[in-house]
């Protein structure tokens, strides 16, 4: 199999994972509405969490397959895109976000990015550090839940034999896309001669965040704003405390060079520069998005120099 056969079917497969993923989405957020669980609830864990689904599939799978550099590289990769991703989004419309909502999911999400790297500082991110990363998601979800003040007054109908039926094979097509993503990953940086840690951090964290920015253009048109952004702070928080925590936990983590002193530092930059953006004025301007948007187009420059 050549090259460009094999990055056609890299996106095809990417495509895969987006469907599933948003299968997957549709018919989580279905179910959470029809056993009466808040929207704010949905927002906050089930559409982030779906979102992150071909992120973790892909880290996880990268473990077991002996691929760690991609495992985390893709990871890390991903919330630096994600807020890339994001800078497209409010080049297209301004976006509103409250404050305490930024405060709090943003200053979580700016402390988890810290964690990490405080960890990868030992050189390893070790099971002892991804236990600890693991324990960090429980008190985020309870955290979530006690946050959580809107409530459905009534239940709402839905199928549930169809509903889960799409929940399983949005589930199926993003664990068997992600397998296939890795293989192809590895495959192609063999043939370029690139490593599978800058692969895995932009060609494959672009591939597993495509649901992302998906979600958040969808909630743009849809004139759901705030969502837009929730879900990027969201799903950057299940990439760092879930993706990395659990791939961690399967297999240590060595931290290469790269990573220290490119992608966690680029990662904390945006996070800080997203959280700032969004508080002085409540919300993101156009000249914003493209700073954010730039700034990853720069980290991407720099990654393959």
């Amino acid at each position: 199999m050549n090259l460009s056969v094999q990055i056609i079917i890299f996106f095809l497969t990417a495509f895969i994972i987006l469907k599933g993923a948003d299968w997957f989405v549709g018919s989580a957020v279905a179910i959470a509405e029809g056993v009466g669980i808040s929207k704010g609830l949905i927002g906050a864990t089930i559409v982030s969490l779906a979102t992150t689904a071909p992120e973790l599939c892909v880290s996880s799978f990268a473990v077991l397959s002996g691929h760690s550099q991609m495992a985390l590289g893709n990871a890390t990769g991903s919330v630096v895109c994600n807020i890339g991703l994001f800078g497209f989004c409010v080049l297209l419309s301004t976006i509103a976000i409250k404050r305490e909502i930024l405060l709090a999911q943003g200053l979580i999400m700016l402390a988890a990015g810290f964690l990490l790297y405080l960890l990868s500082q030992l050189g390893v991110i070790n099971r002892s550090g991804g236990f600890l990363l693991l324990i960090c998601l429980a008190f985020y979800i309870w955290f979530s839940f006690k946050k959580v003040k809107e409530r459905y007054q009534r239940k709402k109908e839905f199928a549930l034999g169809k509903t889960f039926l799409f929940f399983i094979l949005g589930t199926t097509l993003v664990i068997g896309g992600s397998r296939i993503l890795v293989f192809l990953g590895v495959k192609i940086a063999a043939s370029l001669g690139i490593p599978e840690l800058i692969i895995s951090a932009s060609l494959v964290a672009l591939g597993t965040s495509l649901p992302e920015l998906i979600t958040s253009l969808t909630a743009l048109f849809k004139r759901q704003i705030e969502i837009s952004a929730a879900n990027i702070i969201g799903a950057n928080i299940f990439d760092i405390l879930l993706v990395v925590g659990a791939s961690a936990f399967i297999s240590p983590l060595p931290i290469e060079p790269q990573t220290k002193s490119l992608i966690l530092p680029m990662m904390l930059l945006l996070m800080f520069l997203m959280i700032l953006f969004g508080y002085t004025k409540k919300k993101y301007q156009r000249w914003e998005g493209m700073v954010l948007l730039l700034i990853y187009c720069v980290f991407l420059l720099f990654l393959f120099v």
